[in-house]
């Protein structure tokens, strides 16, 4: 058994990371938590300093149809394409919202990715929840 680590989306998220080398970015997958369907507008920014480079809208709808199933409760890779070149450098992405008000009882959450991103491993010093929020790009070859 696993445990899920999940922060529930307060004002915002943000994640930033660093490429080495410029990318063909096909897009990005989010692994984000939906409990209980709140109600909201989100939106997915890709920013580079002080410019939105992308957006990508998305509601608690449009994550269960992602996800196939009928279950209040799911976590998904939640996928936001586009043909975009990304240079080396540092992003950020940010997920914000509108109409939103979480609850205990219903809100969307981004996990945590205790695995370590793209297969890196975190020190047992670190603690849980400073690791980095679970996101992958994908990478046209």
């Amino acid at each position: 058994m696993s445990t899920l680590i999940t922060d529930s989306l307060g004002m915002a998220f943000e994640q930033e990371f660093r490429t080495l080398r410029p990318i063909r970015c096909e897009g990005f997958k989010l692994w984000m938590y939906n409990h209980n369907k709140p109600m909201g507008n989100f939106k997915l920014k890709l920013i580079q300093g002080m410019r939105t480079i992308k957006e990508w809208d998305f509601t608690s709808d449009s994550m269960q149809a992602s996800f196939g199933g009928t279950e209040p409760y799911f976590h998904v890779y939640l996928s936001f394409l586009t043909e975009s070149f990304i240079l080396s450098g540092t992003y950020k992405l940010e997920v914000t919202h509108t109409g939103y008000t979480p609850t205990d009882l219903s809100f969307i959450g981004w996990n945590k990715d205790f695995d370590g991103v793209f297969g890196k491993s975190y020190p047992t010093e670190v603690e849980f929840t400073d690791y980095p929020y679970a996101f992958r790009i994908l990478e046209r070859v």
